[in-house]
């Protein structure tokens, strides 16, 4: 490889990113900001419910296991439905 070979670049491409780009970004930080806000309403949650406040933390543990289960998932995605064990039926 000759030397100008080696210190050219590849070409940057300009643009606007497609828009699936952007709709995964706003559901990742809807996502995060969701688990956050519950949070920092906790104290409130567990006075609510009447529960020790270690018990309310665990509603954030659930919630992000069923925002991990279910996100795998496309709801709509039939063809994924074996790769995610799940089975949708009408």
């Amino acid at each position: 490889m000759s030397a100008e070979a080696a210190t050219r670049q590849a070409p940057v491409a300009r643009g606007r990113l497609p828009l699936g780009v952007y709709l995964l970004s706003f559901s990742l930080f809807s996502m995060g900001s969701a688990e956050f806000l519950l949070a920092g309403v906790l104290p409130a949650v567990a006075e609510d419910l009447g529960i020790a406040l270690s018990s309310a933390g665990a509603l954030i543990s659930a919630f992000a296991a069923g925002v991990v289960v279910g996100g795998r998932c496309p709801p709509r995605a039939r063809a994924a439905s074996r790769a995610c064990g799940a089975s949708f039926t009408r």
